[in-house]
């Protein structure tokens, strides 16, 4: 090409811009509704050198919610909590400038029901029983802050093994009754268990019980009667007054 006297040549020339590798790393993979999700990312060119002063931005599912700059080491981090379950996908993103070029990095977390705490209590009508008495066990399952958890099923168990017949289910109020024969003679456990359930976390309770032929006798005064339980017999032994 041939220039008139009052044309002038420019040239310069074409730089390509650095390559960049954005990371992304999450605290854990799973978490509970409002649970806080803490985010770390970190930009570096591609012969890892940390980009500081760099703005990434941070997207949940698709839609943008926060920008903040790296700091010199090229660390950001970005703190989000879900009000909603299900599998939830987060995106960091630099855009690049006219030195770097762009990155972004994406990493995929489960949001589940918060898990509440629960507490079962186990109380027995006596501590006490003979061979083939029947005992009776009051279940009650609470919240930690102590409100009633209907509709869930407790096992009860004796001696940690063998479970005693089916589940009972709680009422409105968390509460449950089971029924059993004391079985053989000596110290035995028994123990409660709620399994969990979504949103509420595991509990059990337990209590020993002794089954023995020798019972101290009870007596009723207003009658003079004594009860002397044992063997599964009862027996009534009257009792002399003394004249005034």
């Amino acid at each position: 090409m041939v220039l008139s006297p009052s044309e002038t040549s420019i040239s310069f020339d074409v730089v390509a811009a650095t390559g960049t590798i954005l990371t992304i790393t999450t605290d854990k993979t799973q978490y509970a509704v409002g649970e806080t999700v803490n985010v770390t990312c970190r930009l570096s060119n591609l012969s890892d050198v940390p980009l500081g002063g760099a703005v990434v931005e941070f997207l949940v599912d698709g839609v943008s919610t926060n920008k903040r700059f790296t700091d010199s080491l090229g660390w950001v981090r970005f703190l989000h909590q879900f009000a909603t379950t299900g599998t939830k996908t987060l995106k960091t993103a630099f855009n690049g400038d006219a030195t770097y070029s762009a990155s972004q990095a994406s990493a995929t977390i489960s949001v589940i029901e918060a898990v509440v705490a629960t507490t079962l209590r186990m109380k027995l009508d006596k501590l006490q029983y003979a061979p083939q008495e029947t005992i009776t066990v009051s279940l009650n399952l609470t919240r930690a802050g102590g409100t009633g958890i209907a509709g869930q099923p407790i096992f009860v168990f004796l001696n940690s093994v063998t479970q005693v017949g089916p589940e009972v289910t709680t009422d409105a109020n968390g509460n449950a009754t089971k029924t059993l024969i004391a079985p053989s003679l000596g110290r035995h456990t028994l123990s409660a268990l709620f399994q969990g359930a979504t949103g509420f976390a595991m509990s059990d309770a337990s209590s020993g019980i002794t089954v023995t032929s020798t019972v101290v006798p009870t007596v009723d005064p207003r009658l003079g009667i004594a009860v002397i339980s044992g063997l599964g017999a009862v027996g009534l032994i009257w009792l002399s007054k003394r004249k005034k």
